[in-house]
């Protein structure tokens, strides 16, 4: 039981993944070589689109309580 002024925490459970970082011709490629889902193929960008990719990658991932 919870003392009055102790708030209620959410535990969140992550999956782990590994991600592989390698220069490409004039830019970058990464790809996912290890997850629970599988490895992903390679997704090639330049240094100065990165935040681009940031976002593509956050909108290809669900997070805790997310619908998957």
């Amino acid at each position: 039981m919870r003392g009055a002024g102790e708030a209620a925490m959410k535990e969140w459970k992550y999956d782990e993944f590994e991600v592989l970082l390698e220069r490409s011709g004039d830019g970058y490629s990464a790809r996912v070589v290890d997850s629970p889902t599988g490895p992903s193929p390679a997704m090639p960008f330049r240094t100065w689109d990165r935040r681009q990719t940031a976002r593509s990658l956050e909108s290809t991932t669900t997070g805790p309580g997310d619908a998957g």
